[in-house]
């Protein structure tokens, strides 16, 4: 490499040229500036992105395992209801338990509570033991289902505003015994000192008697100096925990009132939420009835009632025939043998006729019940135009007089009010 330096010339390249290297320098220098900023941000952006996956993550983790807890449990209480029932059973089995003979007339007593529960179905009993168990884990769900909305944590700062207002008033006490204490000694020392000052004044004629009790009350200034300043030091301390613990009770109380207000307003956003979820359910469950099922419906109950009706009209021709047959029999005596056969044929014509006749009726019915089907979108789709057309001349107040609505556009429109209101009223909670 070096070698191969030494042997290249660089060429003598003019001063434009030298200030053009020059400011593409500069220009590669601030891309790469610019590159390294922007990766920059991506890999912080990646970073929080991480961290909000590991914390949803470990929420993830937290609530399965206080499923998985509550399903334990369930379990526990389950197996205990069968424990309870096989010790019931083998209660019944046991012959120190078995005595119920009466002393009195020798007889067996019946009616013991022991019979009476054997005697009862084994699936009553299960299932009496099941929900005795299921109390249990219904409240223990309640308190899974606080811990999981933060109503648990809400309880617990609850019951700890109980216990500072309780210390707040001991500490309210405890003030009040020591100001009382401070003024007694501070009443106490004010006296000695008054009396000192009296022995004072008359220092030249002292008796022995006073010079001992000028030292005592010496001694009691000095003793109730000391107890006034650790007094005094004693009521600094009870007066800052005081409003120490009055300062930590009022933003403890702001706290609960404000993680409340929070909490109401998830419940409220979940209900929304909820009522919408069902509001969609019903819908779709109508439309899947109206929609799907009631076409079937009827298309079944129509084919139902052709067969019936022909089966109807085949057993009364049958009939008819075989009641002119039977008529034909009983006066062949009277007539030819050619009137009866023309009487049976004018009979048979007349019944066909008559078949034929019901036949197409029943036909006409089913092709205008099919037409009536297969025209149910456009009738659907023709209702709502001309519910479009009045809500539109509503709107510009144009020939208002002579617009009339039906019951079902009336209870569409309003369906439809109250549906824009209601998520009208989720926007503007969600802001």
């Amino acid at each position: 490499m070096l070698r191969f330096a030494d042997s290249y010339k660089i060429p003598n390249l003019p001063k434009d040229s030298n200030k053009a290297s020059g400011v593409h320098n500069k220009n590669d220098g601030s891309e790469n500036y610019t590159a390294h900023k922007v990766w920059d941000m991506i890999e912080d952006r990646l970073k929080e992105y991480r961290g909000k996956y590991m914390n949803l993550q470990k929420k993830m983790d937290n609530y399965t395992a206080q499923f998985s807890s509550q399903v334990g449990i369930v379990r526990k209480s389950i197996n205990e209801a069968n424990k309870k029932i096989e010790e019931q059973e083998k209660e019944t089995m046991d012959q120190k338990l078995n005595f119920k003979k009466d002393a009195n007339t020798s007889q067996n007593i019946t009616g013991l509570p022991s019979d009476r529960e054997m005697h009862r179905k084994r699936w009553k009993r299960r299932l009496e033991f099941y929900l005795d168990s299921l109390q249990e884990t219904i409240f223990t769900a309640t308190r899974a289902l606080n811990d999981v909305t933060g109503y648990s944590s809400i309880q617990t700062l609850r019951n700890t505003i109980v216990i500072m207002e309780k210390q707040l008033d001991n500490a309210k006490e405890n003030l009040k015994i020591c100001k009382n204490e401070y003024e007694n000694a501070i009443e106490s020392r004010a006296t000695t000192q008054k009396q000192l000052n009296e022995l004072l004044q008359r220092k030249s004629s002292w008796s022995p008697q006073e010079l001992k009790q000028f030292t005592d009350l010496y001694q009691a200034d000095a003793t109730n100096s000391a107890d006034e300043k650790t007094l005094k030091a004693r009521l600094a301390q009870e007066e800052a925990k005081e409003t120490r613990l009055e300062d930590e009770l009022y933003r403890a109380i702001l706290t609960r009132y404000h993680e409340e207000q929070i909490w109401s307003d998830k419940i409220r956003r979940t209900s929304t939420w909820g009522t919408f979820l069902l509001m969609g359910m019903n819908i779709i469950l109508f439309l899947i009835f109206q929609l799907l099922l009631e076409p079937w419906k009827r298309r079944r109950l129509t084919r139902s009632f052709e067969d019936k009706v022909k089966t109807a009209l085949d057993n009364y021709s049958k009939e008819q025939n075989e009641n002119t047959l039977e008529l034909l029999r009983q006066h062949n005596t009277l007539y030819d043998d050619d009137a009866i056969n023309t009487i049976s044929d004018t009979e048979t014509r007349e019944s066909t006729k008559s078949e034929s006749a019901m036949i197409d009726k029943q036909l006409h019915a089913r092709n205008v019940t099919m037409m009536v089907q297969e025209k149910r979108p456009y009738l659907i789709l023709q209702n709502v135009q001309t519910l479009f057309g009045k809500l539109k001349k509503v709107l510009t107040l144009k020939d208002t007089q002579n617009i009339n609505f039906t019951n079902v556009e009336f209870y569409v429109y309003s369906s439809c009010l109250l549906a824009i209101g209601s998520i009208v009223t989720v926007f503007l909670s969600g802001n």
